[in-house]
């Protein structure tokens, strides 16, 4: 049986009012809050928006930002239910499957990370790099006794974006298959090669057969050296 509201997905709840729905409530059904969310669009821009001109005192932001920390935050070592895990992928996925949003978010991104103040701000609140495969890479360009700096913790920005791993001209960047497509890689190599560099992707998958990936990388660097 399917949702009432109109997502598409399995009903799993029955509602006070008869009808059923795929969450405990319609409020938290995907097709009731983009209904919501359209019908909202442009009601609240510049002036219409009741904040319109107004700051938050720095005494109010402290005081929010104390309510949020350890213990006081409600997701303080909240463990998510296999069902909300469920809910919170199809909704990040519904969403950014909209390619304007998409084309948006990527263009914002891009203007942001070109300004000093916003790239201050991000590496101040950016604690979990590198990632434990990242670390693994690094670890096994050392082995291959290769001098690649490890600057994926915002060390390094070109053109807005922050690569991984850099040697001179040459850069290292290591996908994780559940964070990117594959046409990513394409772009990714376009975006680096604008600006001088030559650039080298390895996936996840790739660190499990470490002899493929070390004849892998020397290709990489012997065809950039005869260039």
């Amino acid at each position: 049986m399917l949702c009432d509201y109109g997502c598409g997905n399995d009903a799993k709840f029955t509602l006070k009012n008869g009808k059923v729905c795929c969450s405990h409530s319609h409020n938290s059904c995907l097709a009731v809050r983009k209904r919501r969310s359209d019908s909202l669009k442009g009601t609240r821009v510049g002036e219409e928006n009741p904040f319109y001109g107004k700051k938050h005192s720095e005494d109010f932001k402290r005081m929010r930002k104390e309510k949020m920390i350890g213990s006081n935050n409600p997701c303080y070592r909240k463990k998510y239910t296999k069902y909300e895990r469920e809910q919170m992928s199809i909704a990040v996925k519904t969403t950014w499957n909209d390619e304007e949003l998409l084309r948006k978010a990527k263009e914002r991104g891009i203007r942001n990370f070109q300004s000093e103040n916003y790239l201050n701000k991000f590496i101040k609140g950016c604690t979990a790099k590198p990632n434990r495969h990242e670390k693994f890479l690094n670890k096994y360009l050392k082995f291959l006794n290769l001098d690649f700096l490890y600057v994926g913790n915002y060390k390094k920005w070109i053109g807005g974006k922050n690569p991984d791993f850099i040697m001179g001209t040459l850069l290292i960047e290591y996908f994780g298959t559940y964070w990117h497509d594959v046409k990513d890689e394409e772009e990714r190599i376009n975006h680096f090669k604008n600006y001088g560099y030559e650039t080298l992707v390895i996936w996840e998958e790739e660190l499990n057969k470490l002899i493929l990936l070390k004849n892998k990388i020397y290709q990489f660097i012997i065809e950039r050296e005869c260039l």
